[in-house]
């Protein structure tokens, strides 16, 4: 794979040449060459360079008139959000995690790898590997799409995800993590942190007996709460973990955070029992200082692959460090083999079965196209359904007078769907899609809050903005 720039000036001229090379694909439609793949996989996001999207800092400001000129404002503000959670694996760890997979029992099948990145994994998956990844950045979407053509990459982000569960023979990946909350209401109803999040729908859009093996913040192990912990071992049984060094992503992501590797077995109603020892997170001496650490690394230090002491900071804040005492990446390999040991001993590779009639009654989740959304209406054999949040079409009770009215909407709502015109392009809209878009008859672009009437414009244009009601303070004897 392309050597990734360590450098910060170094990450930003390789990113900026990744993304010519991407608007020039874009433009001409033909697949990327040798030679144009070489500079899209030198591209590392903007995680370990942030400065870049500082106006205020002098250094880069060259750099920063030149990407303004290469992304539209929507594209800009995208690429300004991945700062907080866009670092890239190192090669040779997700190599160990596909090495781990494959001795685990994995041939071939479906495998997810939410927040894909530009496709670290994607490019190291074994053959027989029918990879689909997703990225909420359209930039780097694009970037894997043309790095991997023969992988589907969906640009969208993973909240918004509507897949059905049990989908994946397996899961891999490197899981982004940020205390911030997405609202999924699906798979998030319980207002998980982002890579607790990721890592509990990853578990549901697996199939029973398959494999979940993610790169996540050492709190999924270490929070003091242990909700998150908890709703994973339902879905899972944890078949081990290896704790990571401070500085083990600094090479690919410039960042010294520690991270997890958790390996995870889909429950197949088996019975297979749960290892609550790693449900708890308990203080652990550390010399200058006590944290909480999972009693999983506590009783199991060979799983941590270097000296855990604790870090006062600059305000005595207190952090836990991890010192490497050795090469990171072969220790690595070695964990994850006594992990695929333990699980042969207990009978516990992967095994991925198809979900029961019962089971999927119970999980539907709705599809990615488009008359699958959730709200959609159907009627069939004399019967209306609606599609709920949770992919179940439910019986929708419909007047009788409006019984014979409702089903002639169907049309109305297909063909008003065609006639909006699109945006203008960006970098990352793929040009077949813009020629099959030049054949639709004239029509507005859509807006933030169209409201279908004039409201006193001066134009008679429909679509015109309302003013938000502003919220009246009812008289104290009004109110209930």
């Amino acid at each position: 794979m392309p050597t990734v720039p360590r450098a910060p000036g170094a990450r930003i001229a390789a990113n900026l040449a990744a993304i010519r090379v991407l608007r020039e694909l874009s433009e001409t439609g033909h697949a990327a060459t040798p030679e144009q793949q070489r500079t899209l996989g030198a591209w590392s996001s903007w995680g370990a360079v942030p400065q870049v999207f500082d106006e205020s800092n002098p250094t880069y400001v060259a750099q920063q008139e030149q990407l303004r000129g290469l992304l539209s404002d929507t594209e800009w503000d995208a690429a300004s959000r991945t700062t907080i959670n866009a670092h890239y694996t190192d090669p040779t760890f997700a190599a160990a995690m596909w090495s781990g997979l494959a001795d685990l029992g994995f041939t071939g099948g479906t495998v997810l790898e939410p927040g894909c990145g530009s496709g670290t994994f994607i490019g190291l998956a074994p053959e027989g590997a029918r990879m689909t990844g997703v990225e909420l950045d359209p930039v780097t979407a694009a970037i894997a799409g043309h790095l991997y053509p023969q992988a589907t990459v969906v640009a969208e982000s993973f909240a918004t995800t509507r897949t059905p569960a049990g989908t994946y023979d397996a899961v891999i990946g490197n899981v982004p993590f940020a205390n911030v909350t997405l609202t999924d209401p699906v798979h998030n109803q319980a207002r998980h942190v982002m890579h607790n999040h990721f890592i509990l729908k990853s578990l549901a859009l697996t199939k029973p007996g398959g494999t979940v093996a993610v790169l996540t913040s050492r709190y999924t192990m270490d929070a003091q709460n242990p909700a998150a912990r908890r709703a994973i071992a339902e879905q899972a049984v944890l078949l081990g973990a290896v704790r990571l060094p401070n500085g083990a992503h600094q090479r690919t992501a410039g960042t010294q955070v520690i991270t997890d590797l958790l390996v995870l077995r889909k429950r197949d109603g088996t019975g297979s029992a749960a290892d609550l020892d790693w449900e708890r997170a308990e203080p652990a001496d550390l010399g200058e200082g006590s944290l909480r650490i999972n009693t999983y690394f506590q009783q199991r230090p060979q799983q941590v692959l270097g000296a855990m002491s604790y870090d006062a900071g600059r305000y005595d804040s207190g952090d836990l460090r991890v010192t490497a005492t050795g090469e990171v990446a072969p220790a690595l390999e070695h964990a994850v083999r006594r992990i695929v040991t333990g699980a042969r001993a207990a009978g516990l590779t992967h095994h991925p079965r198809d979900l029961t009639d019962a089971e999927r009654g119970v999980a539907a989740l709705t599809g990615a196209q488009v008359d699958r959304f959730v709200g959609h209406l159907a009627h069939s054999g004399g019967q209306f359904t609606r599609r709920t949040a949770a992919g179940v079409d439910e019986v929708l009770e419909v007047p009788r007078t409006q019984q014979g009215e409702l089903p002639g909407c169907w049309g109305c709502g297909t063909g008003s769907w065609r006639c909006w015109r699109p945006r203008p392009p960006t970098l990352t809209t793929p040009p077949s899609w813009w020629r099959s878009a030049a054949s639709l008859p004239p029509a507005t672009t859509p807006t933030s809050r169209c409201t279908g009437r004039c409201n006193g414009s001066p134009s008679g244009a429909p679509g015109a903005s309302i003013p938000t009601p502003v919220p009246r303070s009812w008289p104290r004897s009004a109110r209930r």
